[in-house]
Formats: C-alpha cells, sequence, structure tokens
C-alpha cells in the first residue's frame, strides 16, 4: 500500500473512531440521565458534549480533520476547503462511527435493545413543536456551530506574512496561536448550543447523531427535517463565515 492511500486510510479510521467516542459519550450521558432519572439531565448532557468534544479533537486532529459532524464536513467541501473524495470518505467514517457508537450503547447499558436506542433517538420534545420549528432549531444550531468551527479551525484567518514568514503586522502574530484554543472553543459551542433546544427539537446539530439510532432502530420520524435544517444551517455558517466576515485588508 502506498504511502498516500495509508495516511488516506489511517485519517478515514482517526475520523470513525472520533465520531465513535464522541457519539458514545453523547449518547452515554442522554442514556444514562434519562435511566437514572436525573433532574439535572440537560446539564449532564450539555457538558458531555463540551467535555467530550474538546478531548476528541485534541486526541484525534494529528492524523485527520476531526469534524466528527456531517454538517462540517459538507460544509467544508462544498466551500472547496476539503477534496471532495476525501469528504465523502470522512462522511462515510463519520456514519459508520456513529453506528458503532450506538451498538456499543447498547451493550453498555440495561434494558431492551430498541427501547434504549429509542431514548437516544433524536426527537421534537412535545407535539407542540411544528416541523418549522424543528427546522429553525436545528437550523441555527448547527449555523452556529459550524460558524465557530470554520473561525477556529477549518478556516481560521491567517495574518498575511513576509518572503521570510515574518507576520507584516507584529500585533497579528496573536492569531497564528487560535489552533491551540480552537478544541476549547468548539467544545464550549457544542456545550451551550446543547442547552437552547430543550422544549424544541431537542438539540442534536449533528446529522451523525441524528442518523444513528434511527438506522438501528428503523423509525424515521422527521429525519427528513432534522438533516434538511442541519446541513442547510452548517453551510450557512460556513458561507457567512468564508465569505462575509472573513478578515478583509
Amino acid at each position: 500500500m502506498s504511502s498516500r492511500a495509508s495516511k488516506i486510510l489511517q485519517t478515514a479510521i482517526g475520523e470513525m473512531f472520533a465520531s465513535f467516542f464522541f457519539g458514545f459519550a453523547v449518547y452515554s450521558a442522554i442514556l444514562g440521565s434519562s435511566q437514572s432519572d436525573q433532574s439535572s439531565a440537560p446539564v449532564i448532557v450539555s457538558l458531555s458534549l463540551a467535555l467530550s468534544g474538546v478531548a476528541v479533537i485534541y486526541a484525534f486532529c494529528d492524523v485527520t480533520v476531526a469534524h466528527f459532524n456531517p454538517a462540517i464536513t459538507l460544509a467544508a467541501i462544498l466551500t472547496l476547503k476539503i477534496p471532495i473524495i476525501l469528504g465523502i470518505i470522512y462522511l462515510i467514517s463519520q456514519f459508520a462511527g456513529f453506528i458503532l457508537a450506538g451498538l456499543v450503547l447498547v451493550a453498555c447499558f440495561p434494558g431492551k435493545y430498541k427501547d434504549k436506542l429509542e431514548i437516544v433517538r433524536p426527537k421534537i420534545v412535545t407535539d407542540d413543536v411544528s416541523k418549522g420549528t424543528l427546522f429553525a432549531a436545528e437550523f441555527f444550531l448547527t449555523a452556529i456551530l459550524v460558524y465557530v468551527a470554520f473561525s477556529v479551525g477549518v478556516n481560521p484567518y491567517e495574518p498575511p506574512k513576509d518572503q521570510e514568514g515574518v507576520p507584516l503586522d507584529p500585533d497579528e502574530e496573536i492569531a497564528s496561536g487560535r489552533k491551540i484554543t480552537a478544541p476549547i472553543a468548539i467544545g464550549f459551542t457544542l456545550g451551550f448550543c446543547g442547552l437552547l433546544a430543550l422544549s424544541s427539537s431537542g438539540g442534536a446539530f449533528n446529522p451523525g447523531i441524528v442518523l444513528a439510532p434511527m438506522i438501528l432502530t428503523g423509525t424515521w420520524s422527521n429525519w427528513w427535517v432534522y438533516l434538511l435544517g442541519e446541513f442547510s444551517g452548517g453551510l450557512c455558517g460556513a458561507l457567512l463565515q468564508s465569505f462575509v466576515l472573513y478578515k478583509l485588508f
């Protein structure tokens, strides 16, 4: 196997395991909180989103893009930040990782197979929530997340440099150090976004998180609303950062 092929295989496996670790953390927080009847369940899930997000990005960023979110990856493909074929490989790896997380979850918690997956399956919180409200919640939450991810990771601002690599404006040396704090910024965004749709969509803002339990249970209610809101919201956030609010000179 050539060096390039080995590198692609490694990054695909890395993205799958990044998605698996994140998905397992989120699903476990949701299911554990529900089974133990925790009144602080939203806080537990939010902290799990934030802390696992930070850990996964730091752990996997050297071998893969560490998106673990198909909405971020599709936005990166459509804005030409990553090659199309490689992006598709990432998407497949992410969905595989989330499905694996769902299967491992079933083995780690008590109860019936489908009952456990139904608890973690994203769904409207009450019957009063319309498809329009569901779409809007997932659209804006995903747009916020992808905007932040692009700002600090996918498409960060790079200060102009001279031929020797020295920033033309010394004050802008700070910008080059943003990658160190990027996982924290993204993790915190995952955390607070997890608290913003408690009475509507439940706050998924990740097509992998949505589809995996649906595939494993065969229950597909409102799947297209979630995916349409998340993918279109992600693209909107990416376009806003890349073409409207990217720093100009």
